[in-house]
C-alpha cells in the first residue's frame, strides 16, 4: 500500500505541476484579436509604428503598464493596446456595444499597405488643402524614404541633408514627400517644413473670361450670316486643328504650300474647313483664295540646298530617336523579374510608373511619379480614337503605353514601354508581381485596357 499511495502521490504532484506551468507559461503570452494591431514604441497612439502584427498571433508579454502590454515579438519589443489584445487563457467577455467599437477602430488600424496608425481618419480630416499655399521641405540629415510610415518598412531611396522637396502629407511623426524622382516616407525630426503662399494669376483670369465673351461674340455672327462656301489655298505650311485654337494637343494634320481647303464656314478668327479627318479648323491668317504660282524650273539652288538639308535632318533625327529606343527596350529588359513595390522606383522594386520613370531619367529624360503624370509628357500618338487597331497600328518602340485602371475602367491607372510585336514590358502588380512582357494584342488581357499613348523620344 505504501509503494501504491508513493505512486499516486507522485502522478498527482507531475500533474499539479504541469497545470501550474502550462498556466503561467499561457498568462506569459498575449493573443491579438483584431485584423492587425500596430506595435508601438512608446504605450501611446502618437509613438511610431515599429511593426504590424496579425489576429490570432502572439507575443511575449514582458510587463503591463496602464491600457498597454508591453510584448516582444520577434525580434522587435513594444506596446499594444489591450482593448485589442488578451492573455492567452482568458476568455474574452465581450459586449455588442463594445464588439461594435472594436470593428471601428480596427478598420482605423487595418491598413497594410500604407501602415496607418489609430488616427490616420482624425488627422486627415484635419489637413486642408488650400490652393494659395504649398508646402516645402528641406531635409536637415541624411535619412531614407521608406515605402509605408514604419522603422521595419524598405527604404525606397536615401536622400542627403539640405535637399528641397514638396511635402504631401503629415502623420503622426511622418511626413510623406516628394522628390524629383521618386515619392514615400521620412522621419518628421529629419525635415524642416515651411509654407509657401502662391497667387493666382488674376490677369489670366481677367484674359480668359475676355476671350470667352469674344468667341461668344464670334458664335452670334456666325449664326446671323449665311456663310458661301468656297475653295482656298494655303500660303505655307500649314496646321489643320481640331478645335479654333492654339491651346492644347489639338493638331490633326499639317498640309503643304498651296494645298486646295474646302472652307465650309468661320468662327472668329478661324476658318471651318472639310477635311479627310472630317470638319476641322484652320487660321484665316494662312489661307488665300488664289492658289500661288511658283516657277519651280527657276529655284534659287541655295534654297534647293536648304530644303535638301532641312529633309536630311529629319531623317537623321528619326534615326537616332529609332536607335535611342532600342538602347531603352534593352535597358528596360535588364530589369526583368524584380519584385513590384508599391511607390517604387529602384532597382530593389518598382511600380509600374517608377518602372518607366527611372528607365526613361537613365537617358536624361525626366518625367513624373505617376501614371496619370506622364500620360502627360511628350506628344500623343494619332490615331483614331475609335479604334484601338489604329492607336496600336501606330505605335512605335518605346512609346509609353497607358492602361485603364483595372477597378474603375475609367481612369489612367497603369503605364508600360512598348517594345514592339504587340508587346511591351512594365512593373505588374497582377501575376508575378514583377517586371514582365505581356502582349497588347487583341484578344489578350492588356488590350480591354489599353487607352493611350505618348511619344518622349
Amino acid at each position: 500500500m505504501s509503494i501504491l499511495k508513493k505512486i499516486f502521490y507522485t502522478l498527482f504532484s507531475i500533474t499539479i505541476f504541469t497545470f501550474l506551468l502550462t498556466n503561467i507559461a499561457k498568462a506569459d503570452t498575449v493573443e491579438v484579436t483584431t485584423e492587425t494591431l500596430n506595435l508601438r514604441e512608446e504605450p501611446s497612439t502618437e509613438s511610431d509604428i515599429v511593426a504590424l502584427i496579425s489576429i490570432g498571433e502572439e507575443c511575449e508579454l514582458i510587463s503591463e503598464e496602464g491600457d498597454w502590454y508591453e510584448v516582444k515579438y520577434g525580434e522587435y519589443t513594444g506596446y499594444i493596446s489591450k482593448e485589442y489584445a488578451k492573455k492567452v487563457g482568458e476568455t474574452s467577455e465581450t459586449t455588442q456595444e463594445e464588439e461594435n467599437t472594436q470593428e471601428t477602430n480596427t478598420e482605423e488600424e487595418n491598413n497594410s499597405n500604407t501602415g496607418a496608425s489609430e488616427n490616420t481618419t482624425t488627422e486627415s480630416s484635419q489637413v486642408t488643402t488650400n490652393t494659395s499655399t504649398i508646402l516645402q521641405g528641406k531635409i536637415t540629415e541624411n535619412t531614407g524614404i521608406r515605402i509605408v510610415p514604419l522603422i521595419s518598412s524598405s527604404i525606397i531611396e536615401n536622400i542627403k541633408k539640405g535637399a528641397e522637396v514638396t511635402v504631401i502629407e503629415q502623420m503622426n511623426n511622418w511626413v510623406y514627400i516628394q522628390t524629383d524622382t521618386v515619392s514615400g516616407w521620412i522621419r518628421s525630426n529629419t525635415i524642416d517644413i515651411k509654407e509657401v503662399k502662391t497667387e493666382t494669376n488674376k490677369t489670366d483670369d481677367k484674359k480668359q473670361e475676355e476671350d470667352k465673351k469674344e468667341d461668344n461674340k464670334s458664335d452670334e455672327k456666325v449664326e446671323g450670316t449665311t456663310f458661301e462656301a468656297k475653295t482656298m489655298y494655303t500660303e505655307d505650311y500649314v496646321n489643320i486643328r481640331s478645335t479654333p485654337t492654339t491651346e492644347g494637343d489639338n493638331i490633326i494634320m499639317t498640309v503643304a504650300e498651296n494645298t486646295a481647303l474646302e472652307v465650309m464656314g468661320e468662327e472668329g478668327n478661324w476658318y471651318k474647313v472639310n477635311t479627310s479627318e472630317g470638319e476641322a479648323y484652320v487660321s484665316k491668317d494662312v489661307l488665300v483664295e488664289e492658289k500661288k504660282v511658283t516657277d519651280r524650273g527657276n529655284v534659287d539652288r541655295s534654297e534647293a540646298e536648304e530644303a535638301y538639308e532641312k529633309e536630311d535632318s529629319k531623317t537623321s533625327n528619326s534615326s537616332s530617336s529609332s536607335a535611342k529606343a532600342s538602347e531603352i527596350v534593352e535597358y528596360a529588359k535588364e530589369f526583368l523579374g524584380v519584385p513590384y513595390v508599391y511607390g517604387g522606383a529602384s532597382p530593389s522594386g518598382f511600380d509600374c510608373s517608377g518602372f518607366t520613370m527611372y528607365v526613361f531619367d537613365h537617358f536624361g529624360i525626366s518625367m513624373g511619379h505617376g501614371a496619370q503624370m506622364q500620360s502627360r509628357e511628350g506628344s500623343a500618338v494619332k490615331a483614331d480614337k475609335s479604334s484601338k487597331s489604329s492607336l496600336l497600328n501606330n505605335l512605335e518602340v518605346g512609346d509609353l503605353v497607358f492602361f485603364l485602371d483595372y477597378e474603375t475602367m475609367d481612369e489612367i491607372g497603369h503605364c508600360g514601354i512598348y517594345i514592339g510585336d504587340g508587346e511591351f514590358i512594365h512593373a505588374s502588380s497582377g501575376s508575378g508581381y514583377c517586371v514582365k512582357i505581356n502582349s497588347l494584342l487583341p484578344g489578350e488581357y492588356y488590350n480591354t485596357r489599353y487607352c493611350a499613348a505618348r511619344r518622349v523620344l
